[in-house]
Order: C-alpha cells, then structure tokens, then sequence
C-alpha cells in the first residue's frame, strides 16, 4: 500500500464499494484520490478481499487523525462503516462530508450550480458540468478479477469528489468577495484549465476548509442555527486551528503563551526553538497577543497557544492551539502536527530556562565557580555547558542518562508513528 503517499497528503477523498443489496455493506474495494502540492494527483485502489482489512483499517485511522490532511467523502460514515471503522461525529475533525455540506452551503450557491436531485451524481453534474455513467454502481463489487470498466468507474468517483470541493470552495469564496465592499479580485482563483494541474488547491483555502467546514458536515442543525445566529452578533467560536498549510524549508520556531511555559520548556529539550511570553497584569491580555504576534512576525514564529480568545480575535494565521492539557502531551502533539524532524544530537542542545544556546566549547570547574554552582559538584564535573545568553550551567548529573533516554524513546516512539 502507497502508505507514506496517502498519509503525507494534504486532501484525501475516500469512498468505498460493495456488493449491491448487501444489508450489512462491507467493503470490497476502497478508493482513495490523495492530494499535495509535492505530488499532486495520486489514485489508490484497495481490494480488501486481498489485502488484511486491518492493515487497511489501520492506515484510514491514522489518516482520518492526521491534523495537516482533510478527509472527503459523499455518505462518508456509511463507506468507513463498510470498513469496520465506527466513529463518531466528535472525532471526524479533519473529515468533510460533501452530502452533508451541500445543504448548508446551499444559499451561496449561484443557482445553476445548485443540484437538479439527489446523490453523488446530480452533485457532480451541476459543479463539474459533467454526468457520472453509474452503470457500474451496483456491478458484482465481490468478483474477482474486475473489469477494467469497473476500476474506471471506482477510480473516476473519488476523484470527482476533490473536483467538487475544489468547485465549493472556489464559489464560496468568490462568493464571500462579491459581498465585500472594496474587493476587486476573487480570494481563490479557478484552478488552471491545464487539465494536468486538475484539481488545484490553495494551501489557504485548505486551511479554511479544515477551520469551518467539518462543523458544518457534524454537527446538528440546531447547533448549526444557534453558530449562525452566536456569528451574527459575537465573534464566532472555532472549535478547530489546524496548520496551515505551508513549505517546510526551514524547522519551525515557535512562541508560547503564557500558558504554555512547560511546553516551552519541553521543546527545548528536545532542541527546538521556543519562546514564551512573560505575564502580564489581569485585563491585558490584549498587551500579550499584541507582543507575540509581533515576535512571530518579526523572527518568523508560529503562535502556540491555549487561549480560544486568541484564535477568535484572527490576529495571525501562523496559529496552532494545543489542545492537550499535560506539557508532556502538548510537547508530543506539537512535534506530530509539525513533523518536526528530531536528531539525538539535537536533546538537551538549548537552555531550558531562557531558550539560548550554549557556549560552542564545555568549560572546566574554574571558568564556572563564580556561577553559583555547588561546591560538590565542582569536585565531581569536569565538564560544564554554559549558556551564551542567561549564563546558566549545566553538566551531566544523575538525571542526564535518565533525560536522554526518556526523551529518545519519545522522539523514537513519535518517527516510527509517522512512517
């Protein structure tokens, strides 16, 4: 299985077939259409009558959890149903299901795109201007081998599924410009009319996908009514700030809020650059957003942060909220949404306290005695690390085979996750 394709793609459209009438659907064959910026179009067919279904099962689990990819489907909970993969509407955050959307994104339709019926079908012909032959659709799904006609019908689906999210949020957006005094272009362009580059999607445009639409598709109509009517008057509440989606030429530095001091302090440990904001007197909150999106923006760093408040007042799009509540969990969230690459000769490489780095050079007892460093220790170290910007020590004690190995398991366990 194209596993590391899959799993690295920023877009994923699933669907799934089996035999017709089946009371109980189970699948036969799963369709993926992946997606990304590096790779582009990437089609993938699983017969699960060959492959172990839990292999299977395993690598649409880990992709349904991914935080940096967006799963689509159309009666997507039916088809991971066939799967054996139960899941709630809570836990589908990255999920957006097209048969479900259509209906709150109705009223932004113009009208010629607004579906003539019901089904993947009449959904395609009216974003796509093209009709879907689905004699195929309940073809005998359990004989082996299929026929060419059927792996062109299964392939053709998901595919079509990403054409329509292209065109939902080519409208959508178009849509929101019109309406915007002052707005001379659209916010997202159609994509090229090459067909090699169909689809196309805008890493910014992905990323408000991922903000809004999963709401949409999960939640009830009456929480949808009550969102709709908090937006009209408040600022909306966002449930979800996923990455955004963008290069990764240089490792990501970050800025903690003041929150998140033990996070910081984890990330550094792990050698990763991280800032944290000092605390500000109560009812100044405004002071600290103002301080960090001015550090991230200047020094190029990526917002870590608790604070809803924050995310709400949409100061920056450099933002990830952690949602974990333990460091230890937030430090381990952090490095899986980044893909942080981590090296053992990168532990235990800044200072934990202030962030700086130390000295190129260990220094002897001598050079550190006027540092407050006790007297015992100075008899028993030959070697300390300084750091160049607060001038604290460090040398390897009792704890430092123990921080070294815990740390090493974490970033070992966290690589071996990711593959």
């Amino acid at each position: 299985m194209r596993r590391p394709v899959v799993l690295n793609s920023e877009v994923v459209a699933l669907d799934a077939e089996w035999e017709p009438g089946s009371k109980f659907p189970r699948a036969t064959l799963v369709q993926l259409a992946a997606w990304s910026h590096d790779v582009g179009l990437y089609v993938i067919l699983l017969d699960t009558l060959s492959l172990p279904i839990a292999s299977v099962r395993s690598m649409i689990q880990e992709m349904l959890d991914n935080p940096r990819s967006i799963v689509v489907g159309y009666g997507l909970r039916t088809d991971l149903q066939s799967i054996g993969i139960h899941r709630s509407p809570q836990s589908l955050a990255h999920a957006v299901d097209l048969n479900r959307l259509q209906n709150t994104l109705a009223n932004r339709m113009p009208y010629h795109l607004r579906p003539a019926g019901a089904g993947l079908g009449a959904l395609i012909e009216a974003h796509l201007g093209q009709s879907l032959d689905k004699s195929q659709q309940c073809s005998r799904w359990g004989d082996r081998p299929l026929s060419d006609a059927q792996l062109h019908y299964a392939a053709l689906d998901s595919v079509c599924l990403l054409g329509v999210l292209q065109s939902l949020i080519v409208h959508t957006e178009s849509s929101k410009v019109r309406d915007s005094p002052g707005t001379d272009s659209p916010a997202l362009e159609p994509a090229n009319a090459d067909e090699s580059c169909w689809p196309h999607f805008r890493r910014e445009a992905l990323w408000q996908v991922a903000l809004t639409w999963p709401a949409y598709c999960w939640d009830s109509a009456k929480q949808i009514r009550k969102r709709d009517a908090r937006r009209r008057h408040t600022t909306e509440v966002v449930t979800l700030a996923p990455i955004a989606f963008l290069p990764r030429e240089v490792p990501p530095k970050f800025v903690c809020d003041v929150m998140l001091h033990g996070l910081a302090r984890q990330l550094r440990l792990i050698g990763v650059d991280a800032e944290v904001m000092d605390t500000v007197a109560a009812g100044q909150r405004h002071v600290t957003f103002r301080r960090m999106v001015g550090m991230a923006e200047d020094q190029g760093r990526w917002v870590l942060t608790r604070d809803i408040g924050f995310i709400n007042s949409r100061y920056t799009d450099l933002v990830y909220w952690v949602r974990a509540d333990d460091r230890k969990l937030q430090a381990e969230e952090v490095i899986q949404a980044f893909k942080l690459d981590l090296a053992r000769q990168s532990l235990l490489s800044r200072c934990a306290k202030c962030n700086g780095s130390f000295l190129p050079d260990p220094v002897g007892p001598a050079d550190v005695e006027s540092l407050q460093v006790p007297e015992g220790v100075l008899l028993r170290q030959k070697e300390f690390w300084v750091c160049a910007k607060c001038r604290s020590v460090y040398w390897k004690g009792s704890q430092y085979e123990a921080a070294i190995s815990r740390l090493t398991q974490m970033t070992t366990r966290l690589s071996l996750n990711s593959c």
